[in-house]
């Protein structure tokens, strides 16, 4: 009987990381753009993971190195579990203010459930609610061909769309304007103010524009949590309170009225929003059009503002 030595049952973190930036960039040239390191660091942690794998995780395609079914499968589920990381990072300070979290269908959100947060914010001032959306227990697809993704700038790659700037400022309805008696200035500081689930709009926001000020509401016992841009952009619109709107997308309602802004001091100029193309069908004749159908209506969409 001989002593073979144990299998290391997890590679380095590093080359995990770097094996999700190849599956995301679709290259080691991309994964090195987007880790903002050399391609020879990239080549590096490959060879650390050809050296660690029994199975082959790499082939090589001429001068290009390409993942196997077998690397493909393993750098998913490190994107899934990173991913998970990077959310639940997000959502340490949610934890922190400890509300009650309800998960419903889009639909429910902005017919039934938003229209009827005021009432229960009145009848139950001390409970902070966050309401996400659920849209299906499971994914039923694979990675998508075609991402409409809101980045840092520094994270978008050369082969990326930018869309749209990412600016975001604060704003309110007539509706709110009208039942407070206030100005959009005042309701700034009046609030009822909505977050973000990170937390971290507010905060960046007075940092930035009012760092002299006393406090970065968020400990503002009536605010109201959601999940993304588009529950929270509901919300102004309703009339719910002061929130974050990204300024691209509502620059119609803006225009029209149904929205006001309460400051013209924007945050959030280092994101936008980014269309991306998974490589392996970015060549397909059907995931063109569709590409090109997306940016021509991005593209409309911004020349009526």
């Amino acid at each position: 009987m001989t002593n073979t030595p144990p299998v290391q049952r997890l590679p380095p973190l590093k080359s995990l990381r770097t094996l999700e930036a190849i599956y995301l960039a679709g290259s080691v040239t991309g994964a090195a753009q987007q880790l903002r390191v050399s391609h020879s660091a990239v080549s590096h942690q490959v060879k650390v993971l050809e050296d660690w794998s029994d199975t082959p995780l790499f082939k090589r395609a001429g001068r290009s190195t390409v993942l196997t079914d077998a690397g493909r499968s393993l750098a998913m589920t490190a994107h899934r579990a990173f991913d998970e990381v990077r959310h639940e990072v997000d959502r340490l300070p949610l934890r922190r203010v400890d509300p009650v979290t309800v998960a419903t269908l889009p639909l429910l959100a902005t017919e039934l459930i938003l229209p009827n947060q005021p009432d229960f914010a009145r009848a139950h001032p001390e409970v902070r609610l966050h309401i996400s959306m659920a849209f299906a227990d499971r994914p039923t697809m694979a990675k998508p061909d075609v991402q409409v993704l809101f980045l840092r700038r520094a994270a978008v790659l050369a082969s990326d769309e930018i869309l749209f700037p990412g600016d975001a400022i604060p704003a309110c309805s007539p509706r709110l304007v009208q039942s407070s008696g206030l100005s959009p200035a005042e309701l700034l500081d009046a609030g009822p103010h909505i977050h973000d689930e990170d937390l971290r709009m507010w905060p960046a926001w007075m940092s930035a524009h009012r760092p002299d000020a006393q406090t970065t509401l968020v400990g503002d016992a009536a605010h109201l949590l959601l999940e993304g841009s588009a529950l929270l952009q509901s919300a102004v619109l309703q009339g719910l309170g002061v929130g974050f709107v990204r300024c691209a997308l509502v620059a119609q309602h803006l225009k029209s009225g149904a929205l006001l802004p309460c400051s013209d001091r924007i945050i959030d100029h280092d994101w936008a929003y980014v269309l991306r193309v998974t490589p392996e069908r970015a060549e397909e004749g059907a995931v063109q059009a569709v590409v090109r159908w997306l940016l021509q209506v991005c593209r409309d969409d911004r020349s009526k503002t």
